[in-house]
């Protein structure tokens, strides 16, 4: 990590719990809302690019449906705020689409709906 996203990381873990981390970002829950982090390069193409689908499939029903975002740069990194889910879901019946999401990373919105949170 940079020093600019170190800084950004010390603060969101000194305030916040973290409740994730893959190989290139950290997640930290800030009650409504999870900020995603990135660790490395590809942690900043991972922020941008879910932020571009989001955009893109947004509305659409044909398309894998993908949690609620949205992007605010600070000192050039990249930090993805997502709406926070359910993703115990254990026992529920899963759309058929969810075979198609990496590792099958999905969980439930706050509408009820099934969502991806993780491209």
């Amino acid at each position: 990590m940079d020093k600019e996203t170190i800084k950004i990381d010390k603060y969101f873990s000194s305030n916040y719990v973290k409740i994730g981390e893959g190989l290139s970002r950290k997640v930290y829950d800030l009650g409504k809302l999870v900020v995603k982090i990135p660790k490395n390069s590809d942690g900043y193409f991972d922020n941008i690019f879910e932020r571009e689908q989001f955009l893109r499939i947004r509305r659409r029903e044909d398309v894998i449906p993908f949690v609620n975002c949205y992007l605010i740069t600070i000192d050039c990194v990249p930090l993805l705020f997502c709406e926070k889910i359910e993703i115990n879901i254990k026992g529920k019946e899963l759309p058929d689409w969810v075979s198609w999401v990496d590792c099958q990373q999905v969980g439930i919105n706050s509408r009820g709906q099934f969502v991806a949170y993780d491209l």
